[in-house]
C-alpha cells in the first residue's frame, strides 16, 4: 500500500505553517489554524490540533503528536515517537512514518498507516482497520482490534494482529508472528519463521526456511512451504500441508486433512476422524485417535516420487489404510481395522480388534494378532498367521506360508504351493491349487488339499493333534493320520493313507506312531491307493472282515477301518475260511510272486518324513509418540528515556503500557522494561 508524501501531504492539509521549528530543542503546539510544520532540528515535542496536521520532525530524537484529525507524521532522522491520536482521545485516520532511527509509532483509533522505516521500530496500531509495514530493521508490530494489514518487510520482526481479520507478512528475515483473534493470514516468506494462528479460522503459508506453524483453535489452513516444518494443527478441523522439506505435522484436535508433499515427513492425526496422504518419499504416519482414512503416498494413485517406504500406525478407532508403493509397514492397532499393503514387499498388523488386511502385491508379512480378522495375502509369496481370534485367512497367488494361530480359523491357500499350520482349534483348512503342505495341528481340524480346483496338486496332509477330516482332493495326495480319531478321504488319482510318520519341526526330529482309530473312507484299489504305516507297525498289524468294511489293528494300538473295501478289492471273500485274521493281513501286505496273483500289497510299511510348516511373519512394529507445542516466547527491551521536550507520553515504556491493546488469544506482557510477548496463552497451554 502506498503511503503519501510529505509534499503531498503538506499541499493537502493546507492552513497556516507552524513557524516554530529552530536548530534547537522545541516544544510547540498548534493553534486552531495552523494545520502544518517541521521541526528543524533537536529532540522536539511537537503537537497537533483537531485539524489535519502534517509534521515532520527532521533531526533529533521528536515527539510528534497528530492529536484529532487526519494526521501526517514524518520523524525524519533520530528516535523517535510518533502518536496518531490521543489515548482514548477522537479518531483520526493518519499517516506514521518514523524515518531512518529506532522509532516508536501509535497510530491510536481510526484507519492508519504506520511504516517504521530503517532501523528497529515498536509499530502499533491501535483500533481501526491500520496498515503498518516496519520496514528495514528488526520491527515489533502489534495490531489491534480490527482488520489490520501488517508487513515486516525486511529484518527478525515480531508481528501480532491481536483482534480481527488481520493479513500479516513476514518478509525477509526469521519473523515471529502471532494472528490473534479472528480469522487472519499469515504469510512467513523466506527466513525461519515462527507463526501461530490462535483462535479464528487462519490461513498460514511459511513460505522458504525451517517454520514452526501452530493454527490455533478453528478451522485452520496451515502449508509450510519450502524447508523442515513443523507443523501443529491445534483444535478444529485444519487442513495441513507440509509441501516441501522434511516435515512433521501434527493434526492435534479435530477432523483434519493432512499431507505430507515431498520428502520424508512424520505425521500425527491427533484426535477426531483425520484423512491423511504421505505423499512423496518415506513418510511415518500415525492416525491417533478417531476413524482415520491414511494413504502412505498418494489418495489419487499418482505415482510417488522416491522411495515410498512407509511406517503407519492406524492408532485408536476404525481405520482405512492404504500403503501404496514399494515396503510399507502398517499397524492398524486399537479398532477394526481396513488396511491395504498395495506393491512392495510389506509388513502389516491388524494389532487389536476384528480387522481385514489385504497384503497386495509382493512378498507381504501380515499378522492379525487380536481379534477375528481377515487377512488376504493376494499376489506374492506372502507370510501370514491369524495370532488369536477366529480368523479368516487366503492366501491368493504364489507360494504362501500360514499360520492360523490361536482359534476357530478358516484358511485357504488359493493358488501356489502353500504350506498351512491351522494352530490351536477346530480349524477349516483349503489348500487350493498347487502342491500343498497342510497341518492342523491340535484340535478338531477338516483339511482339504483342494476342493474341485482344475489343478489340485500333489497335497500333504497332516491332521495333527484331535480328531480330523482330512480329504485329499484331486491328484495323488498324501494324508497323515496323526494322533486322535482321524477320518481320511483321498479323493481322485492315487492317494497315500499314512498312520505314523517321522516330523522335523524347526530342525527337530519327532517320531510320532499314535494312530488311534482312524477311518478310510474312499479306499481305490484301481487309482493304486496305498495304506502306509510306519516300519514300527510291521508284524504288529491284523485285518477282520466287518460286513463290508477291512478293520485293521495293531498290537501297539490303534486301527484302521476302511469303509467298503471288501467290494472294491477283487479277492476278498468274505465267506471263504481262508480269510481269516491272519491270512487276511498277508493278503493285504504282500503282493503277487512268480505271476502268482496271492498278495494285493495295499499295505505297505515306510518311514514318511514330513517338514512341519513354520509361518512366523515378521512383526509390524511402529512407533507413534505425539509432540506437544511448547509455548515460544520473545522479549523486546523498553528504553525508559524520555522522547521530545517533554515527560508526556515521551518513554517507549508508557506508549506500550498505554497503546497495546490485549487480546484474549494472545499473552502480552508489559512488565516495565520488557515487552513479552507468547504464541500461545495460559489456555490454551493447559488444553495442550
Amino acid at each position: 500500500m502506498s503511503m503519501t508524501s510529505f509534499q503531498q501531504a503538506w499541499n493537502l492539509v493546507g492552513g497556516f505553517t507552524w513557524l516554530g521549528g529552530t536548530p534547537n530543542t522545541d516544544n510547540g503546539e498548534f493553534d486552531d489554524t495552523t494545520n502544518r510544520g517541521k521541526a528543524l532540528g533537536g529532540d522536539d515535542h511537537v503537537k497537533g490540533n483537531s485539524n489535519d496536521n502534517a509534521i515532520h520532525g527532521n533531526g533529533g530524537n521528536d515527539l510528534l503528536r497528530g492529536m484529532e484529525g487526519d494526521d501526517y507524521l514524518w520523524g525524519g532522522i533520530g528516535n523517535d515517537i510518533l502518536l496518531g491520536d490521543e489515548v482514548n482521545g477522537p479518531a483520526g485516520n493518519d499517516q506514521l512514518d518514523g524515518g531512518t532511527g529506532e522509532d516508536v509509532l501509535a497510530g491510536g483509533a481510526g484507519d492508519d498507516k504506520l511504516y517504521g522505516g530503517d532501523d528497529d521500530d515498536l509499530l502499533i496500531g491501535g483500533t481501526g482497520n491500520d496498515y503498518m509495514d516496519g520496514g528495514d530493521g528488526n520491527d515489533v508490530v502489534l495490531g489491534g482490534s480490527d482488520d489490520d494489514e501488517i508487513r515486516g518487510g525486511h529484518g527478525d520482526d515480531v508481528l501480532v494482529g491481536q483482534s480481527g481479520d488481520d493479513k500479516i507478512y513476514g518478509g525477509t528475515g526469521t519473523d515471529f508472528m502471532v494472528g490473534g483473534a479472528g480469522d487472519d493470514s499469515l504469510y512467513g516468506g523466506a527466513g525461519y519463521d515462527t507463526i501461530a494462528g490462535n483462535s479464528g479460522h487462519d490461513y498460514i503459508n511459511g513460505g522458504g526456511g525451517l517454520d514452526w506453524l501452530h493454527g490455533g483453535s478453528g478451522d485452520d489452513t496451515v502449508r509450510g512451504g519450502t524447508g523442515a516444518d513443523t507443523i501443529f494443527g491445534g483444535e478444529g478441523d485444519d487442513a495441513l500441508l507440509g509441501e516441501r522439506g522434511r516435515d512433521q505435522i501434527s493434526g492435534g484436535e479435530g477432523s483434519d486433512n493432512i499431507q505430507g508433499g515431498a520428502h520424508n515427513d512424520t505425521i500425527w492425526g491427533g484426535d477426531g476422524d483425520d484423512r491423511i496422504e504421505g505423499n512423496d518419499n518415506a513418510d511415518s504416519i500415525c492416525g491417533g485417535e478417531g476413524d482415520d482414512l491414511i494413504w502412505g503416498d498418494n489418495a489419487d494413485g499418482q505415482p510417488a516420487m522416491g522411495e515410498a517406504s512407509d511406517t503407519i500406525s492406524g492408532g485408536d478407532g476404525n481405520d482405512t489404510i492404504y500403503g501404496g508403493e514399494d515396503d510399507d509397514v502398517v499397524t492398524g492397532d486399537d479398532g477394526e481395522d481396513l488396511i491395504y499393503g498395495g506393491t512392495g514387499d510389506d509388513t502389516l498388523g491388524g494389532n487389536d480388534g476384528d480387522d481385514t488386511v489385504h497384503g497386495g502385491e509382493g512378498d507381504d508379512h501380515i499378522r492379525g494378532h487380536q481379534g477375528n480378522d481377515e487377512l488376504y495375502g493376494e499376489s506374492g509369496n506372502d507370510v501370514m498367521a491369524g495370532n488369536r481370534g477366529d480368523d479368516y485367512m487366503d492366501g491368493g497367488a504364489g507360494d504362501d506360508c500360514m499360520d492360523g494361530g490361536a482359534g476357530d480359523d478358516d484358511m485357504y491357500g488359493g493358488t501356489g504351493n502353500d504350506s498351512m499350520d491351522g494352530g490351536d482349534n477346530d480349524d477349516w483348512m483349503d489348500g487350493g491349487d498347487g502342491d500343498d503342505l497342510l497341518y492342523g495341528n491340535t484340535g478338531n481340524d477338516i483339511i482339504y488339499g483342494d476342493q474341485g480346483q482344475e489343478t489340485g496338486g500333489q497335497d500333504t496332509l497332516l491332521g495333527g493333534y484331535g480328531d480330523d477330516q482330512l480329504f485329499g482332493g484331486k491328484d495323488d495326495d498324501v494324508l497323515i493320520a496323526d494322533e486322535g480319531n482321524d477320518t481320511l478321504t483321498g479323493g481322485a488319482d492315487g492317494d497315500d493313507f499314512v498312520f505314523g510318520h517321522e516330523a522335523w519341526d524347526q530342525g527337530l526330529h519327532s517320531k510320532n506312531t499314535v494312530i488311534d482309530d482312524n477311518v478310510i473312507t474312499d479306499f481305490d484299489d484301481d487309482n493304486s491307493d496305498r495304506i502306509v504305516f510306519h516300519t514300527d507297525f510291521e508284524g504288529t498289524l491284523s485285518a477282520a472282515i466287518q460286513g463290508d468294511d477291512v478293520l485293521i489293528s495293531s498290537s501297539l494300538g490303534g486301527s484302521v477301518l476302511v469303509e467298503g473295501l471288501v467290494s472294491e478289492m477283487d479277492g476278498i471273500d468274505p465267506s471263504d475260511p481262508f480269510f481269516n485274521e491272519g491270512n487276511l493281513i498277508d493278503f493285504l501286505t504282500k503282493t503277487g510272486e512268480y505271476g502268482e496273483d496271492d498278495g494285493k500289497g495295499i499295505i505297505v510299511f515306510e518311514d514318511v518324513h514330513v517338514e512341519i510348516p513354520y509361518c512366523e511373519p515378521d512383526d509390524a512394529e511402529t512407533y507413534c509418540e505425539e509432540p506437544r507445542p511448547e509455548n515460544v516466547c520473545v522479549k523486546t527491551p523498553l528504553d525508559d528515556t524520555p522522547i521530545g521536550n517533554t515527560t508526556i507520553y515521551s518513554t517507549e515504556q508508557q506508549i506500550a503500557d498505554w497503546y497495546v491493546e490485549q487480546d484474549a488469544n494472545v499473552s502480552i506482557v508489559n512488565d516495565g522494561s520488557v515487552l513479552k510477548i507468547c504464541l500461545l496463552n495460559e489456555d490454551q497451554l493447559t488444553s495442550l
